[in-house]
């Protein structure tokens, strides 16, 4: 009876330490939330960066607000550069939208975490684990900077001349008849004259 008594508080404790250790690890459920927080406000601002280029690529400057991108269509109409502006999962409020110059913005959020901690402490675990930190940030308000690139036209879209049509020379042949024939590429064959 006590070799069995013995082996389950063996069992017990070893069950503790690993649960232990996979907490230390990884983090409490808690601070697993807060990377997840983080996770979600950097896949946000990851959108609203990729909104901010199209409509800079498509009309030449930096959106004023970010409304705009919800009210702007793509060239034809269909959908607007960003169909719901995202907002910050805990406070449930909007990305602060700050621009900078003509090419350059940042946007501002406030963060549970430090990338680089989180970074740090994955990386000296050797602990094979999915962290979405492209873009560095601390703990608390912090703002990433972004920019796009200059466009060749910064003229608006409705001032865009499209490009020319390609045109195609029929080519002429010699016949052994009366005169040419000309292969045309619209008929689809010879045509004699």
């Amino acid at each position: 009876m006590n070799k069995h008594v013995t082996g389950i508080v063996t069992l017990f404790i070893l069950t503790l330490a690993a649960g232990a250790y996979g907490i230390y690890v990884v983090g409490s459920p808690v601070s697993q939330q807060l990377v997840n927080a983080d996770n979600v406000r950097i896949r946000d601002i990851q959108q609203i960066q990729s909104s901010i280029n199209s409509y800079h690529h498509d009309i030449g400057s930096l959106p004023e607000t970010l409304q705009l991108l919800q009210d702007a269509k793509f060239p034809g109409g269909s959908r607007p550069y960003l169909s719901v502006i995202p907002i910050d999962p805990e406070t449930k409020k909007e990305y602060e939208y700050l621009i900078k110059n003509d090419l350059q913005y940042e946007l501002c959020a406030t963060f549970a975490t430090d990338s680089e901690e989180i970074k740090a402490k994955m990386k000296s675990f050797e602990v094979e684990r999915y962290y979405d930190a492209p873009v560095k940030h601390i703990a608390g308000y912090d703002c990433v900077s972004a920019s796009v690139r200059k466009t060749k036209t910064s003229s608006p879209l409705n001032e865009i001349i499209p490009p020319a049509l390609p045109t195609t020379i029929p080519q002429t042949k010699q016949s052994s008849g009366s005169g040419m024939q000309i292969i045309s590429p619209t008929r689809g064959g010879l045509t004699s004259f």
